[in-house]
This record gives C-alpha cells, sequence and structure tokens, in this order.
C-alpha cells in the first residue's frame, strides 16, 4: 500500500454568499498556492470547516459547498496569498460593476495594463478578485452573518 503523504495546507475564513444568503466557514487552501488557484481547480464541491449556514444554529464541522453555488466570497483577512503578483507589462486597476441576484458589485480588478477587461474576463473563468468594493450586498436580511466591510471579494 503506498504510503499517504500530507499538504500542509493554511486556513482562510471567509463571508460567503449564495442563493440562500450568506454562510460563514474556512477554507484550507495547500501551502503555496493561491487562492484563486486553488479555488478554480476542477471540483465540484469546496471544502469548509466551521461553516455557519442559513437557518442553522450550530456550525458544522466540515461542510462541502457545491462550487456553483458561492456567487461571492469575502475573505477575512486580505494577504499577498490569494492571487499572483502581476509583473510582466505592469499592473493596472480598472473598474468594474457585477450584477448578482441579489444586486451589483462595484470594484476595482488588477490585471495587466495593456489588456482590457472583456479580456481579462475571458481569460479568467470561474473565480477572480475585486478590490476596493462597494456594494449594498452588506445590507442583507441577516445582518450577523454579513460582513460589515469588504475591501476584497472574490466573485464567481
Amino acid at each position: 500500500m503506498p504510503k499517504q503523504t500530507w499538504v500542509n495546507k493554511r486556513r482562510m475564513a471567509a463571508h460567503i454568499y449564495m442563493e440562500l444568503g450568506w454562510m460563514t466557514g474556512a477554507f484550507h487552501v495547500d501551502e503555496g498556492r493561491y487562492f484563486t488557484e486553488w479555488i478554480n481547480r476542477p471540483v465540484g464541491f469546496i471544502p469548509l470547516t466551521d461553516a455557519l449556514i442559513p437557518k442553522h444554529e450550530q456550525a458544522i464541522p466540515f461542510f462541502a459547498l457545491q462550487k456553483d453555488a458561492a456567487h461571492l466570497i469575502v475573505p477575512n483577512e486580505d494577504d499577498d496569498q490569494l492571487e499572483p503578483a502581476i509583473t510582466p507589462g505592469g499592473k493596472a486597476s480598472r473598474p468594474i460593476s457585477c450584477l448578482l441576484s441579489l444586486g451589483v458589485v462595484n470594484g476595482e480588478v488588477h490585471m495587466i495594463s495593456n489588456m482590457r477587461v472583456s479580456d481579462f474576463l475571458t481569460h479568467h473563468p470561474g473565480f477572480f478578485i475585486l478590490r476596493n468594493c462597494t456594494s449594498s450586498l452588506w445590507q442583507s436580511k441577516e445582518p450577523a452573518s454579513s460582513p460589515p466591510v469588504a475591501p476584497v471579494v472574490i466573485i464567481n
């Protein structure tokens, strides 16, 4: 029998918006991988720990979230492990607004300076990061579970 090897992981707590409302939980991302690379893997479910979901009073120790059900992820902390740094051609911040079922999120996407926003979206299927976000989404019907502010948002 082959020997089992374990990958070190880092914990990333977040608020997640889905059709049912806001939930909280912790992702466990492989050390040395950026969050956007990890979450955009070709898998159907995302494992979370300590998940608190709408209409449940107790945290669920291990929860499998269908990846397509997550529309928006708001990490509790911004760090340099969310996405790779942009170096070729320099970095530019472009404004963008994204329509979700509950409203609009406005923010900036960081991309290569000579790239159009439409080209960025074409080449980034799945989750991508918005920074300096504003939205009325934070005024959820479930204020205890919605994040207070969102300088960084990960959109699906």
